[in-house]
């Protein structure tokens, strides 16, 4: 005799690193293919030295914005015949619902993933990254990239995110700075 078992096996579903690391303020506002989205900013003011009784000019800060055009639109499909539908005790479409969504956001990570290689603004020099003698230490190589970005754009920013594979997640782990508090 053949048993069915009530309990689905569950995916073993990887983390989505990039989408993780982006900003998702706006997700809520974005409905659909063919949209546009525009963000506003406001400029930060000029400082100006003050003299006690000087006439002041005032500026007169304008928003300006950045328009998002959603010109992409995914979306997934299953059917399920009658007999499949009595046969299954438990219910599968919470389960599905979640493969779904998941499948969707594993396609938006590996869109992110490439377009933030395509845009990177700063590349590194081949290096042997390790812990031999003759080795460029991963966390060495991390803090000159945090160094060229900031010379490179005259700003630290904060919030940094470092994309790296699993390998060099060893070497950053192997490193008493980032692990010997």
């Amino acid at each position: 005799a053949t048993l069915f078992s009530s309990t689905l096996i569950a995916n073993l579903d990887p983390t989505h690193v990039y989408t993780e690391g982006c900003n998702t303020n706006y997700e809520g506002d974005i409905k659909g293919k063919g949209q546009s989205l525009k963000i506003f900013n406001i400029g930060r003011p000029t400082p100006f030295d003050y003299t006690v009784g000087a006439t002041i000019t005032y500026q007169r800060l304008r928003p300006s914005g950045l328009e998002l055009h959603i010109d992409q639109d995914v979306g997934w499909a299953i059917a399920e015949d009658d007999l499949e539908a009595m046969l299954q005790s438990p219910s599968t479409f919470e389960e599905l619902a979640q493969n779904g969504a998941w499948t969707l956001v594993d396609g938006s990570d590996q869109f992110l993933a490439f377009l933030m290689a395509r845009e990177a603004a700063v590349t590194t020099t081949a290096a042997q990254v390790g812990n031999g003698a003759n080795d460029d230490k991963a966390y060495d190589v991390i803090e000159r990239m945090i160094t060229d970005i900031k010379e490179a754009s005259g700003v630290f920013p904060r919030d940094m995110h470092a994309f790296v594979p699993f390998w060099y997640m060893e070497m950053l782990r192997l490193d008493q700075r980032v692990t010997g508090f």
